[in-house]
């Protein structure tokens, strides 16, 4: 072996590359672009509920979006996220509602409607599930 034999070795796996690269000897797997479409479909999904969380939203029509069958896309959204897309909702219409109600001067039933819960009383149920503190306890604590 000659010196700098270690350095040619990899300039010819570089050139392989190249042309590997260059004339498209390759194939792209069709599983990969499915878990991009995929995974594309659960972004358009997230963004949904970015933009709707207000309105009342079920897991049909996410999974419509998402152009799953809501079985399947129930699976594979918790797969993907580690939530539910119904606990998914439900966390980001806390969060939201943790922002109201430290930034504006609303009452706790506005704010309830204003993030898509219908009844009070699940809305301080819920929150207190993801918070471990009740909505008045949190609009006490300083920011």
């Amino acid at each position: 072996r000659k010196v700098g034999y270690e350095f040619m070795t990899q300039g010819f796996l570089y050139q392989l590359i190249g042309i590997i690269l260059e004339e498209h000897l390759y194939e792209e797997q069709v599983n990969d672009r499915v878990a991009s479409e995929r995974l594309n479909s659960i972004k358009d999904v997230l963004a949904y509920i970015s933009d709707n969380y207000y309105n009342s939203i079920s897991l049909e029509s996410l999974a419509k979006i998402a152009g799953m069958n809501p079985k399947y896309f129930c699976r594979y959204f918790r797969s993907m996220t580690e939530r539910t897309p119904i606990d998914y909702l439900n966390y980001y219409r806390i969060e939201c509602a943790c922002e109201m109600l430290s930034t504006k001067d609303i009452s706790i039933k506005e704010v309830a409607i204003s993030c898509g819960f219908n009844d009070e009383s699940y809305f301080i149920k819920t929150f207190h599930k993801y918070k471990n503190i009740t909505p008045k306890q949190f609009m006490k604590t300083e920011f």
